[in-house]
């Protein structure tokens, strides 16, 4: 006499766990994660078990679903590598995911199947989930002036925002490498973070939620830059977290140097061994080494009080001049000598110059003296 008994039971295969690793099960420092960032690989990792042996378990696969429920793998679902087989009851299985470049952010789906392949088309199923973060960083840049002097200074002024209110920016970095026309004199960059005026790179790290933080670079506009635009931009460059709005990481701003005067002025003497009677004739050469016309300009001299000042330099050709002026290509004409007194003496002569100083000119003016 044959006889069957039915019995109701569970499924005889299981899948006990579903984990996140940052590394292959083949690595022994990867650890447990629970976040993802972009282009970063996550390896969900199951163990399934059989009570009947881990020969029973023949496969798994796996589905993930983006945080809009749409499937990111294809095939999907996908086959599941085996890591491990405990000879007893388990086996692991692992997959290896990478995530995009620009992934949605928010909860990420993730089912395994087990597959039991003895007892028939007997599997289970376990769903878990990773998070993809996201931030949002922004930078703005300013400047104390767009229309700095040339050789002059301009201080530039950059600032990064955390916008999001919950997660903190780890990582952050900016590279604001100063373009041609500027050379690099300073930075307040606080500590800990720094500033490499070689690479541009502010490396900051950390920023707090909802949280900002600033620094200035001073910089010196070059010769020769008067009157040209000069751009100076910095970009976020580098942070460990998903930012979701990108249009925010880069910022500009243009400066047009203003043309400068420069005036440098010499003074010699054609000799230095007097005696009483004799006579010393000066000469200054007044130079514009900048790229800007000067206007108004004035050369006083104040007199020793042992000479006296000759008022006809050239004592043959009329009219009597006290001074002997070469323009060059300065531009300028010799305006009316003012002169100051102690009584009969001359101890300081002002000459206003008509006219505008050339850029990149010079002028002459010759003077002599009597020695007491």
């Amino acid at each position: 006499v044959h006889s069957r008994l039915n019995l109701d039971s569970s499924n005889v295969i299981y899948v006990e766990n579903l984990l996140f690793y940052d590394l292959p099960y083949t690595n022994p420092l990867s650890s447990l994660i629970t976040t993802a960032t972009p282009n970063s690989s996550i390896y969900p990792r199951a163990v399934i078990s059989d009570p009947f042996g881990s020969f029973d378990v023949t496969s798994a696969d796996i589905v993930i679903t983006d945080p809009n429920g749409n499937p990111v793998l294809v095939p999907s679902p996908d086959a599941m590598t085996q890591v491990n087989d405990s000879n007893a009851a388990t086996k692991t299985y692992e997959y290896a995911y990478t995530l995009p470049a620009t992934p949605i952010a928010g909860n990420y789906s993730v089912r395994v199947t087990g597959h039991e392949g003895y007892e028939g088309l007997v599997t289970d199923d376990l769903v878990s989930s990773f998070t993809v973060e996201s931030l949002d960083l922004e930078i703005t840049k300013t400047a104390n002036t767009t229309t700095p002097a040339e050789l002059g200074n301009v201080v530039y002024t950059l600032t990064v925002n955390n916008l999001d209110a919950t997660d903190t920016a780890t990582g952050v970095q900016v590279t604001d490498l100063l373009p041609a026309g500027l050379t690099y004199v300073s930075d307040t960059a606080p500590a800990p973070t720094s500033y490499d005026d070689v690479t541009g790179i502010w490396d900051i790290g950390s920023i707090a939620p909802s949280s900002s933080i600033s620094m200035t670079i001073t910089a010196q506009t070059q010769f020769g830059t008067a009157g040209s635009t000069i751009t100076n931009t910095a970009t976020l460059t580098a942070y460990d977290q998903y930012d979701d709005d990108t249009t925010n990481n880069t910022a500009s701003i243009d400066i047009i140097p203003a043309a400068q005067p420069n005036l440098t002025i010499l003074k010699s003497a054609d000799r230095t061994d007097v005696n009483s009677g004799e006579e010393i004739t000066y000469t200054i050469v007044v130079q514009n080494t900048g790229s800007g016309v000067a206007t108004n300009v004035q050369v006083y001299d104040a007199l020793s009080p042992y000479v006296d000042m000759v008022l006809d330099f050239d004592t043959v050709t009329p009219p009597v001049e006290a001074f002997d002026f070469d323009p060059q290509t300065s531009g300028l004409t010799l305006g009316a000598p003012v002169y100051t007194y102690n009584g009969p003496d001359i101890i300081r002569w002002d000459i206003t110059m008509g006219g505008s100083f050339a850029a990149t000119s010079q002028f002459t003016l010759r003077f002599k003296v009597q020695v007491k």
